[in-house]
């Protein structure tokens, strides 16, 4: 999948409150981008995917379920208050789900893949 991909669905913009524990936290952000759930819409998902894991440019990651990330507040964003996101905030790529601490929105995607549950460790 390319950046193209994602242009070619709805652009979707918000303005949310981000809660940060950094030091000078952003405060009030508009983001824009393309809702979560029409991505993984025109992706097609199989039934009984209930996960994501999105790892970042710093090999952070985050592993979120898929009921959340369908919340049509959850956004995959590239621009911050109308310009592309700064390095520092996430670019190119940044998860936005405003209802959780902001760590969730991790920043600068390079990765994402959708899993099914794991087996149980043997007993």
């Amino acid at each position: 999948m390319r950046f193209s991909d994602l242009q070619k669905l709805p652009e979707v913009t918000h303005t949310f409150l981000m809660q940060c524990g950094a030091a000078k936290p952003r405060g009030i952000v508009t983001w824009t981008g393309v809702s979560f759930a029409d991505f993984t819409t025109m992706l097609g998902l199989r039934p009984g995917v209930h996960y994501c894991r999105f790892t970042a440019a710093d090999s952070a990651y985050v592993d979120e379920d898929l009921t959340t990330l369908q919340n049509k507040q959850v956004m995959l964003a590239w621009l911050m208050n109308g310009d592309p996101i700064p390095p520092d905030h996430g670019a190119p790529l940044r998860l936005v789900i405003p209802f959780r601490y902001g760590n969730r929105s991790i920043k600068g995607i390079t990765d994402i893949l959708f899993a099914t549950p794991g087996l149980p460790a043997p007993a």
